[in-house]
């Protein structure tokens, strides 16, 4: 489930912090598309900043309650 932060600092502690927890999230739209080594790099703001904010947090089915619980707390921790 992708969410987005405000600056890549904040998404850098939740990621952390929820890897403390056993809990892997994985970077989203990461690199920004114009960053790849096979395309004309070209400063492209929006794109490298969503590149930087956004985290996959993990989502499926059989996803247990208390761990949904922790991620929810996590992302309070440091979102607000």
């Amino acid at each position: 489930f992708p969410v987005f932060m405000e600056r890549s600092e904040v998404r850098e502690g939740v990621e952390a912090a929820l890897i403390e927890q056993g809990i892997v999230p994985r970077r989203y739209f990461y690199p920004s598309l114009n960053r790849l080594p096979y395309v004309k790099n070209v400063p492209m703001p929006v794109s490298e900043h969503k590149a930087a904010t956004a985290l996959s947090l993990p989502f499926y089915p059989g996803l247990p309650a208390e761990v949904v619980e922790r991620i929810a707390a996590t992302l309070k921790r440091h979102i607000g």
